[in-house]
């Protein structure tokens, strides 16, 4: 009995000292910080009016709604809402080295729950630990199951937040962390998740800096630094990577919630639901990952992580590559030099990794897609263009063939790809044929349109399959993305392709540029008629006979009154399932016609959609500023390349009709115009008669720094400008 006592009394000691040891810890740091705050700013979260002060700056009364429900600041660092999930499975030793790092963290205060999640049937010895460990920090659950769930179930399932400014570290057990994790993770919010304005990809923040690539083999090894230096003069200790991390990272609730909606339906039935392919890598091969749906996601919607990049890939977590599901116990390809990183151990090393101005922004940061390949500086990128020089890469056959179509269609999921669509944004795809002389519209028109915040990506259509395209780049942080084609074929302008992700999809020519007031408009006007193609360039049909007709590109003013028949893709709105159902559904059968004539895809689309739906689809949107049309002066443009160009487009559209079954009595006529008035912050629509409109709605340009004829003016002032008793549009 006496000896009992005696255990328990030391047990009790030795608890009472490791408390003490702690609280001499936590002190000398925060007196450690405070004696160096002169050098380190930016880094005084947890001082309170420092705090506070910040919170009422960039969250405001407005700031939960404009960002999403994402804003994260509540006052003070140890209100943070911030959680830690750790993931085990019958690995003790992992699991107290892991525990043990967490207690010896720096948490300045801050109450951070703790959930330990365990897979069915774990040893008596790894239960008993769990149960008796004691956290310091605010309260612990273990969470046992009672059948097994495999890893995608126990990571996915460890986390459903309670709010959508609630935030989790997710930890599996063979990772360990860095005494300033915490840290660091308090450091990336209060830089750059404190405004309204937050990028919405900003979707967590990894502890973890890799060395070698996942998704090719043989894997490639990354030097970060040199990586970023190619597009950056300054070295960056932070950089954006459109790379899910597994061995140690912060995510966001919405992104969270997102991704397990995403991942029941790829397992729905028990299977995956369809093919998922990201030309290149290597994760639709991984079994059992909840990686590699996250990788999808990252892929599609251009999500990234903020990374740490410090010297000799030093984290604030590590992966000790232990034996598990997807670790060997013989494993050749997986070795601990390339695996395990040094944990950051010194406080200075973290107070010079995030010393920066408070003026720095999120999109300032370089960034990497999934491979680690950076996306180029636009600077660099116009240069380039402007220049006439491309690099040089594989060139691609110039005829198209059905085994292209075939495969294209093979690797596209549209059930899939419906659930990652969003209906907030638009996606511009800018139809562009490689020219030099064409270049300098190309990049006004694409710096343009990235101005918009309705606009998500823009992609550039490069048809010119002679001519090497550029790599990806960003403008004001909306990414641009050229897409080489690997044929030539006006059908490619109809874009099928994973990474577009909103439901609208704004197509115009290189030639085009409509006022961002207008394309405001248009996509709100496109949001209430989503079934339409809604646009501004309309054209007409005169029937020749029940079977026949013709293609008309002008129209008297006093002979339109019945209206038009087709929208030109010249710059169109449409939902972006039909651009999949004309490259690989109903519109199939027209594409040889496409191709022999190097014509008439517009009419060809607009026909589908007319059998597709029952009626014409083409809705005229009237805008308030003239459309600017480079097309009239600038070479290149396919309407000048023979005086037949109609006669060709009526050859094209009655075999169109032919194909699809249609009658001339099919194709008329509409006689509706959507006229929009800014009510701020929306638009209010209301229907007219085709034949009220006498206005000129677009000006032939001859430069883009035409200061006299390419420039946007008033719609009063267009009465000046018409001239004439032809309506052309």
């Amino acid at each position: 009995r006496t000896r009992v006592r005696w255990m328990e009394r030391r047990k009790s000691i030795v608890q009472l000292s490791m408390l003490l040891a702690m609280v001499v810890v936590q002190v000398g740091m925060l007196l450690w910080w405070d004696q160096h705050s002169g050098d380190a700013k930016n880094l005084e979260w947890w001082n309170e009016q420092s705090w506070t002060r910040m919170s009422r700056r960039r969250n405001g009364e407005a700031g939960h709604a404009e960002d999403g429900g994402k804003g994260l600041w509540k006052g003070k660092p140890w209100e943070a809402n911030i959680r830690i999930e750790v993931i085990a499975n019958k690995r003790l030793p992992s699991l107290q080295r892991l525990l043990t790092s967490l207690v010896q963290a720096n948490f300045v205060g801050a109450t951070v729950p703790l959930d330990i999640h365990l897979e069915a049937q774990e040893p008596e010895e790894l239960l008993r630990y769990v149960v008796q460990f004691e956290w310091p920090f605010g309260p612990k659950q273990v969470h046992l199951r009672q059948s097994k769930g495999g890893l995608i179930n126990a990571v996915l399932e460890s986390w459903y937040p309670a709010s959508m400014e609630e935030m989790a570290v997710i930890l599996e057990d063979d990772v360990e962390v860095s005494p300033f994790f915490f840290l660091w993770i308090l450091g990336i919010l209060k830089q750059f998740k404190g405004s309204s304005s937050v990028d919405p990809r900003f979707v967590g923040i990894s502890l973890y800096t890799p060395r070698v690539g996942e998704l090719k083999l043989p894997r490639p090894r990354y030097n970060f630094t040199s990586l970023l230096l190619e597009n950056d003069d300054v070295e960056r200790k932070v950089f954006r990577f459109q790379l899910p991390c597994s061995w140690g990272a912060l995510y966001f609730a919405q992104f969270w919630m997102e991704l397990r909606d995403y991942v029941s339906v790829r397992l729905r039935e028990g299977g995956e639901a369809g093919r998922f392919v990201i030309p290149g890598s290597r994760s639709r091969g991984w079994s059992d990952s909840w990686k590699k749906f996250a990788i999808e996601l990252f892929w599609s919607k251009g999500y990234y992580l903020v990374y740490p990049n410090l010297p000799k890939q030093s984290s604030f977590s590590t992966n000790h590559l232990e034996v598990g599901k997807h670790i060997g116990g013989s494993s050749k390809t997986h070795l601990p030099i390339d695996y395990t990183v040094p944990l950051v151990a010194d406080a200075s090393v973290l107070s010079s990794t995030l010393m920066w101005s408070s003026k720095t922004r999120l999109e300032s940061l370089p960034l990497l897609d999934i491979f680690g390949s950076p996306y180029r500086n636009w600077n660099h990128t116009r240069d380039m263009l402007l220049s006439g020089i491309v690099p040089e890469s594989k060139l691609h056959t110039a005829s198209c063939t059905e085994k292209m179509r075939s495969k294209l269609c093979q690797r596209y999921n549209w059930d899939i790809h419906e659930r990652v669509q969003g209906t907030d944004k638009f996606t511009v795809v800018l139809s562009h044929f490689w020219k030099p002389e064409r270049a300098k519209i190309l990049v006004e028109l694409v710096t343009h349109y990235a101005r918009s915040t309705l606009v998500e990506k823009v992609f550039v259509v490069w048809h010119n399959v002679a001519a090497p395209c550029p790599t990806a780049t960003t403008v004001m942080a909306t990414p641009i993305k050229f897409v080489r084609q690997t044929c030539d074929s006006l059908n490619n302008r109809f874009l099928v392709d994973m990474q577009i992700t909103t439901e609208a999809v704004f197509i115009v020519d290189d030639d085009i540029q409509v006022h961002l007031q207008d394309l405001a408009m248009l996509f709100a006007s496109w949001q209430q008629y989503s079934s339409h193609v809604v646009g501004f360039f309309p054209r007409w049909f005169q029937p020749l006979s029940s079977s026949r007709g013709l293609y008309v590109q002008k129209m008297h003013k006093l002979d339109h009154d019945l209206g038009y028949s087709f929208m030109l893709t010249k710059a169109m709105m449409v939902q972006s399932r039909y651009l999949f159902e004309y490259r690989c559904g109903l519109g199939v059968p027209m594409h040889p016609i496409v191709d022999l004539h190097t014509n008439a895809e517009d009419l060809a689309f607009n026909l589908m959609m007319r059998k597709l739906l029952g009626w014409i689809p083409a809705m005229f949107v009237q805008p308030e500023w003239p459309v600017l049309d480079y097309g009239t002066y600038v070479a290149g443009g396919l309407h000048k390349r023979s005086k037949i160009h109609d006669a060709a487009r009526s050859h094209c559209l009655n075999q169109f009709m032919a194909i699809l079954g249609l009658t001339s009595w099919d194709l008329c006529c509409v006689g509706k115009v959507i006229e929009g008035q800014r009510e701020w912050p929306t638009y209010s629509f209301k229907q007219k008669s085709f034949k009220e409109i006498v206005a000129y709605v677009y000006n032939p340009c001859k430069d883009v720094n035409s200061t006299s004829q390419c420039r946007f003016v008033p719609q009063e002032s267009l009465d000046e400008v018409v001239g004439s008793n032809i309506l052309q549009i």
